[in-house]
């Protein structure tokens, strides 16, 4: 999900509860109900892979926190999120068009990051449910998996991303990658 998509999810549903779910194989997990935005982040990135192509991009990391495992009675609505978005776009300007990624540590305690699974907008709804996914590693060696660029799409059109990737890496003897 783009941080413009997001913005237009908030604003369609002002005031309301707004949940996160990571969506995992075996189960969901659901990230409580009281957790904090803690920062929102912007990166620009500069790397190499490892067949020697730079790639360039930016992205957006919005980064939760459930400081207590005991409900504290906090709640971040949509109204809340988009005040924090706001008030950020204000000191740094956020790129609208960024991929956006939702950092939390999770129940096995490894921080991570989760992209924000494609919904559409709809008109004001009881509470925004806003369903993570795990992000995968990637090869980005030219005819080896996926450019940066088309990270986000692939991973949203598919959520066996790692293993499609895996079979392309590695069947390519003569590549660099890997």
């Amino acid at each position: 999900m783009l941080l413009k998509e997001l913005i237009e999810i908030l604003k369609s549903s002002p005031d309301t509860a707004l949940n996160f779910v990571i969506e995992m194989q075996a189960a969901e997990q659901k990230i409580p109900t009281h957790m904090h935005v803690t920062e929102i982040k912007q990166y620009a990135i500069q790397s190499v892979d490892c067949g020697g192509k730079a790639h360039n991009w930016s992205e957006t990391v919005m980064q939760i926190w459930a400081k207590n495992p005991t409900d504290d009675g906090h709640r971040v609505t949509t109204g809340k999120a988009l005040e924090i978005i706001n008030a950020v776009d204000k000191v740094i300007t956020l790129e609208k068009s960024n991929p956006l990624f939702i950092e939390y540590k999770n129940d096995a305690g490894l921080v991570s990051q989760y992209q924000i699974a494609d919904q559409p907008v709809k008109a004001k709804q009881a509470a925004v449910t806003l369903k993570l996914l795990a992000s995968n590693t990637q090869c980005k060696a030219p005819g080896q998996g996926l450019m940066t660029a088309d990270l986000v799409a692939a991973n949203k059109a598919a959520d066996a991303t790692s293993s499609v990737h895996t079979k392309r890496c590695h069947s390519h003897a003569t590549s660099p990658c890997c």
